[in-house]
């Protein structure tokens, strides 16, 4: 590298410049010199893109990008040398190094630097060129960023198109700080990384880990308080699943509603809850004293009590004369429908289940008893006292809804369980990475993340690995595992570990290899710009439609710059192009999308909505809750109407090249027109790429948990981290 002074040039023919015309923003919010004959491209609102253009007879290769952060700066020697200003600039770039840089410059009061930065593949996820001039301007106290770039030969030792950057540089005017907004970070020096990096880690501390004792106090006290019904909480946390052979079970997990109100993880337990006392009384199995022998025996009562933070502990088959000892006057049994007797009674008077569940057999018969228990009511009739009794009933009317609608918003200590599972999970991601290598099986991979997640304190995964390498990745919940990796592989990992059952859920895609190819970063940028966009407008009252409507726009807008699709935009979604690459929401469950465009429905757009019809042909969402389970619950289902604080949820986008889909794209005579099927096929063996992180909804915007948890996501840190910790990578 070396200093040019503005900018040093290579020796070169002289060659004229690119005339240019003028173009003013439509808002009346910035102008600037634009090169003839470009084409502007519409943008999304929100991308922290203020504008961009390209040159149609160079799609592709040469563009013009403006983008705007909210830093005010006299000039741009309080953001770093020139030097410093280039390092971070050239960070922004996928493998981005820089080439040579200017001193700061002076033009009527706007000051700039000019950068030179050499690059592979695509820049900021929009466009495939192979070289990259960026220019940082301060105008009038408001800082942007310019990116042109043009081929290598359109570059290098072409003063004329040197004289066209400056010329548009120094033609930039103010920008309403209003409109301003960053889009991509700068990473490249150490100072940047910190600020980047410095409030996550501040944030994460925020959310410590608690007794688990007091963590379930206090979601119970918030049950309680949700709970108007009266009558007390039954939930149980279910039994042993029995797997093969006489005495071969899964391994335990117990349900999410009596983890989240117990912390207790031993099987054949449940817990009784009085909400207008808060009094929580636990109730245990009574198991053969042999049972010692084989698995161990299990505490006193009194020592169950202690553990769990409860007034009392019970057996099971004393439940019916505890309720009549302490709560005579109970009317209400509040149980969820998986505990109900009816039910249970069916499943359990199969030979197999009674044989292999008795301590659900226990809990059937305890409950079964505790409806012949009578209680007593007083009550008056003319004037006079009387008293009545009335057996006990079992109602399945309230407490689900309750639960769900408690667990939807996410306490502190909560938090901080996922916060623990996401910082387990990443380094098990990252130990995968780290062992990655062409030749391996893809449940080596799998068996790399369980061992580094084991390792980290985490000793149950959330939910199957995914593990798909190459044309694999293409299949949503592959969890076969068994194929090959191959050199030029990308590998798609969608996987989480538990702490306390809360689960990470965190998926990556990185190149087996340890680079990526251009193709492979054209895609996997254009994934990475979706949860760019996504993320940026996560915050309270936001509608999680008009964020997935937005992203899919996004989509539609980079897949037609690829030059993969073509027509409006209109048309792109109309004919439902967005879902041949993307087939699920910007997550899981409960989707607000009615799928019209494909004539399977009929009627008005609020007919459609008010019948519900979206959650017949889409039954996962946008994005899904976080927590307990893979995808959490609410009250109004997987996925929030409007995001409140206390909301976790995972956003999740991907792009996809799945054969089906894209057969049945290619013979429909609404989508064939749409798509550039030469392009299009030449990418069906890439599989796939999805992004996921897992996001707080606070009060002021979002805390991305995954990000605070050290998971890299840029292709450039991908491919640092690779090259640092895996020795095959390193070698390339």
């Amino acid at each position: 590298m070396f200093i040019a002074s503005p900018l040093l040039l290579p020796a070169a023919a002289a060659a004229a410049p690119v005339p240019t015309m003028e173009y003013v923003d439509p808002q009346g919010t910035f102008k600037l010199q634009v090169p003839k004959g470009w084409q502007q491209v519409n943008l999304v609102p929100g991308t922290g893109i203020l504008a961009s253009w390209y040159d149609p007879a160079n799609r592709g290769s040469d563009t013009l990008v403006v983008y705007a952060a909210p830093t005010a700066a006299a000039s741009t020697r309080e953001l770093g040398t020139a030097q410093e200003v280039g390092e971070a600039l050239a960070g922004v770039s996928p493998g981005g190094s820089l080439q040579q840089w200017g001193s700061d410059r002076r033009s009527k009061g706007r000051e700039y630097i000019t950068t030179q930065v050499r690059f592979t593949g695509v820049s900021a996820g929009l466009f495939g060129a192979v070289l990259d001039i960026r220019c940082c301007v301060v105008a009038e106290g408001q800082k942007y960023t310019l990116r042109i770039s043009s081929k290598a030969d359109n570059i290098e030792g072409n003063a004329g198109w040197y004289q066209t950057v400056n010329r548009i540089v120094q033609s930039f005017q103010r920008a309403a700080a209003g409109r301003a907004r960053q889009c991509f970070k700068p990473r490249a020096s150490s100072t940047v990384a910190a600020e980047v990096a410095g409030p996550a880690a501040k944030a994460a501390d925020n959310y410590p880990i608690v007794d688990i004792r007091e963590q379930c106090k206090e979601l119970r006290a918030r049950v309680c308080k949700e709970t108007l019904a009266g009558g007390l909480i039954y939930v149980s946390g279910g039994d042993l699943q029995h797997r093969n052979g006489a005495d071969v079970y899964y391994k335990f997990r117990p349900s999410s509603d009596f983890a989240y109100l117990t912390g207790v993880t031993e099987p054949g337990f449940a817990c009784l809850l009085d909400p207008e006392t808060q009094r929580f009384t636990l109730v245990a199995p009574k198991v053969p004293e042999d049972a010692a022998v084989w698995w161990g025996g299990l505490p006193s009562l009194d020592q169950l009590a202690e553990q769990a933070g409860a007034a009392a502990c019970i057996y099971t088959e004393d439940l019916p004369q505890y309720v009549q000892q302490h709560h005579s006057d109970v009317q209400t049994l509040h149980i969820l429908p998986g505990d109900d007797p009816q039910q249970q009674a069916q499943l359990l008077g199969l030979p197999h289940f009674a044989q292999h569940q008795q301590q659900a057999v226990q809990q059937l018969a305890g409950l079964q008893a505790l409806q012949a228990v009578q209680s007593s009511s007083t009550g008056s009739t003319a004037g006079r006292s009387s008293s009545t009794s009335q057996q006990i009933q079992l109602s399945t009317a309230f407490l689900e809804s309750t639960l769900h609608r408690c667990r939807a918003t996410k306490t502190a200590a909560e938090v901080g369980c996922l916060m623990e599972a996401s910082r387990g999970s990443a380094a098990a991601h990252k130990a995968m990475w780290a062992a990655c290598k062409p030749g391996l099986k893809e449940y080596q991979l799998e068996a790399a993340f369980a061992h580094a997640a084991g390792q980290a304190g985490l000793m149950q995964l959330g939910y199957p690995c995914i593990v798909g390498a190459g044309a694999n990745g293409a299949i949503l919940h592959y969890e076969r595992n068994s194929a090959t990796v191959k050199p030029n592989d990308l590998v798609l990992v969608d996987a989480g570990a538990e702490f306390r059952h809360y689960t990470a859920d965190i998926t990556r895609t990185f190149p087996a290899s340890g680079k990526f190819t251009a193709q492979q970063r054209d895609i996997y940028d254009v994934v990475l710009s979706m949860q760019q966009h996504a993320l940026s407008q996560i915050q309270p009252g936001a509608s999680w439609a008009d964020i997935q409507q937005s992203t899919r726009q996004l989509l539609l807008q980079q897949l037609q710059q690829l030059g993969l699709v073509k027509g409006s935009a209109d048309a792109l979604t109309d004919a439902g192009i967005d879902r041949v690459f993307m087939p699920h929401g910007l997550g899981h469950f409960l989707g607000l999308d009615v799928h019209d465009q494909l004539g399977l429905v009929k009627g008005s757009t609020d007919a459609l909505a008010d019948a519900g019809i979206d959650r017949v042909f889409m039954p996962h969402g946008l994005g899904h809750f976080f927590g307990l389970d893979v995808h959490d619950v609410s009250d109004v289902g997987p996925v929030p109407q409007r995001l409140q604080a206390g909301h976790v949820i995972t956003v999740e986008p991907g792009l996809y090249f799945m054969p089906l889909l894209l057969q049945r794209a290619f013979n429909d005579p609404k989508q064939a027109p749409l798509l550039v099927k030469p392009a299009v096929e030449a990418l069906l063996d890439m599989g796939g790429v999805r992004i996921e992180d897992n996001v707080l909804v606070t009060d002021s915007g979002h805390f991305n948990l995954t990000m605070a948890a050290g998971m890299p996501k840029e292709a450039a840190e991908i491919e640092a981290y690779m090259a640092a910790h895996n020795a095959s990578c390193s070698s390339n």
